[in-house]
């Protein structure tokens, strides 16, 4: 610092000189700070959808670990800052100068850890105030163009327990990248607890360095190989229409739930026996099991079912933190006379193409094809199925052990999403659902379906999926027998005889209001008894019909109760229609008698 610089600092105020001090460092960093570089295709899609919603907090990727044992706390902060300075995407924004919305890489990020302590909270009232917290934590929208695009908040239950908040906006991530966050900051935290330096390797390229090659690799004829393929795999791609609880919203909402559950072991060993048998992936016969139920619900058969793929094709980037995901469209015609071992077939050629043609992104795809929009819904398919590889479940360190915990509230990007993994602790999954298309009671429903569909499908794969059920035992207990037992005692009483009773009760009440005017129970009474006394005369039988062609005012009403009073039916008969028509009614009916004008 030169001495013009010292002298002034000396004739400030130590309030001055701090300020002054900062400004001159922001101005340092700024110098170094910027490193710009194009967005990736879902960047660009993610970019689009928050200017649309800028508070929607869809697209915030969250996971918490709980941390039991004695944690070092300033080595779990270096830790996470660490994760920060080795990955680019950590320390994004996205702004929009020269005309154009691209990455701004800062050159450095200060991500703090904020404490809350809930050492006074105990039992419910803990679990209430730390999954409030959570959720707070992660319904926070963020600022793109300002960041930073991730933050961590640590929760403090008791001293040796410990939750940790780490959220991150998907347009810097995505699930696989959430893996690699835990791991890393697990890896650091035991070489900075012991201080020792860190053994992870530098990273050989950044998540940039991928958009730019992306930008660049698809174009042209790769780019026209591509989307051949999909123009004509999603040609006419049918929406499907499931029975919802509420009106569908004019424009898709995100609200969302969800539905955990767990498959019998004797039904996931069977599906891992037959998907080895038929030289398949558990994936396909998962997806397989999802597409027939969706037709079992909407009586379509023609089934598009969105799934993630990791889009690291390249082993360098595995280890990338970004936004790599790419979502594929598995569109299958569902032939309700062909059995489930050869529905898998097709299946699995789907999903073959599919993957052959995955690089590129759907967000290119749909901007490149058009299909029709609505506002409502996601174009080419509304549910998504995910096949988990073993998720992270327990970490253990010195003194400490990690265990990832699943969030009680969801947001919800599709209709239905159908999220499944299978490992040593045995296959299980949740659904994720629109709650403001679906309530929870049918979702535990479809649930309880899919667990049923695959016990069927497991014990006999060669049924055809039209004789395939998803029903419980209960409920087909409720259809065959329940709903059938409509046995009820026959009424002692005739209408006439109901409406006597009424006339007595009331006789000066309003029974008919018609064009006509008005008549009482009385009124009413009294002339159909003369109407029905005239009719005896004819001698009628209980199965005598009679003619009634009468403009629809009170004396309608007169006549059909004095026929049913003198012991016969009656026929009704339209005055409009033309005679010819009236008389073979008559006719054909042999009814003997017509009362009309």
């Amino acid at each position: 610092m030169d001495k013009t610089i010292t002298a002034n600092l000396e004739s400030l105020s130590p309030e001055e000189q701090r300020t002054l001090l900062q400004k001159l460092l922001q101005e340092k960093r700024a110098k170094k700070v910027e490193k710009t570089a194009v967005l990736s295709f879902g960047q660009e899609r993610l970019w689009f959808l928050h200017q649309l919603d800028s508070a929607n907090a869809a697209y915030n990727l969250r996971t918490a670990v709980r941390l039991q044992g004695s944690l070092n706390i300033p080595a779990l902060t270096q830790s996470i800052q660490t994760v920060v300075n080795r990955h680019e995407s950590l320390r994004t924004r996205i702004v929009n100068g020269n005309g154009r919305t691209q990455q701004q890489i800062q050159h450095q990020v200060e991500v703090p850890l904020p404490i809350i302590t809930f050492a006074e909270l105990q039992g419910a009232e803990l679990e209430t105030a730390v999954q409030q917290q959570a959720d707070a934590e992660a319904q926070a929208p963020f600022d793109l163009a300002n960041g930073p695009l991730f933050r961590a908040k640590l929760l403090k239950l008791q001293p040796d327990d410990h939750i940790l908040l780490l959220t991150m906006h998907h347009i810097i991530s995505d699930g696989w990248s959430i893996g690699i966050l835990i791991r890393e900051i697990a890896t650091l935290y035991q070489t900075k607890n012991a201080n020792l330096a860190s053994s992870l390797p530098k990273l050989a390229v950044q998540y940039a360095d991928f958009a730019a090659w992306q930008r660049e690799w698809l174009q042209g004829e790769t780019l026209d190989k591509q989307l051949a393929y999909w123009r004509e795999q999603l040609a006419d791609t049918a929406v499907i229409d499931l029975p919802t609880d509420y009106p569908r919203p004019t424009v898709q909402t995100f609200a969302g739930a969800r539905h955990y559950f767990t498959i019998q072991p004797e039904v996931a060993r069977q599906f891992h026996q037959f998907s080895h048998n038929q030289n398949i992936t558990l994936f396909m016969s998962l997806l397989a099991v999802f597409n027939i139920l969706l037709y079992i619900y909407s009586h379509q058969t023609d089934i598009a079912i969105g799934t993630p793929v990791a889009g690291r094709s390249r082993q360098q980037l595995e280890g990338v933190i970004g936004l790599f995901i790419n979502t594929l469209v598995m569109r299958n015609q569902v032939n309700p006379q062909a059995s489930f071992r050869d529905f898998v077939k097709q299946i699995r050629q789907t999903a073959l193409d599919a993957f052959a043609h995955q690089d590129i992104p759907f967000e290119k795809l749909v901007e490149e094809l058009h299909p029709p929009r609505d506002p409502s819904r996601t174009p080419y398919f509304q549910h998504l199925f995910i096949l988990q590889n073993a998720p992270l479940q327990s970490i253990s360190l010195p003194d400490l052990t990690l265990t990832t915990l699943q969030p009680n509230k969801a947001s919800s990007l599709f209709d239905l999403t159908l999220t499944m993994w299978d490992n040593e602790q045995g296959m299980r999954g949740y659904l994720e659902y629109n709650s403001d298309l679906f309530s929870d009671e049918t979702m535990s429903r479809f649930v309880t379906h899919f667990q049923q569909l695959m016990a069927h499908i497991g014990q006999q794969p060669d049924t055809s999926i039209a004789h395939l059920t998803a029903l419980s035992p209960a409920e087909k207990t409720q259809m065959v027998k329940g709903w059938n037992e409509t046995a009820r005692p026959y009424p002692s009483h005739t209408l006439p005889q109901l409406f006597q009773h009424q006339a007595q009760q009331t006789p000066q009440a309003i029974a008919v209001t018609a064009v006509d005017g008005q008549l009482t129970y009385a009124e009413l009474g009294e002339r159909s008894d003369q109407l029905a006394a005239y009719l005896r005369q004819f001698d009628l039988q209980p199965d005598t019909l009679i003619g009634l062609a009468l403009p629809r005012n009170s004396m309608l009403l007169v006549a059909i109760l004095g026929i049913l009073k003198a012991g016969a039916a009656y026929l009704p008969l339209d005055p409009t229609y033309p005679q010819q028509r009236l008389a073979y009614m008559l006719a054909h009916a042999q009814a003997p008698l017509l009362v009309t004008t």
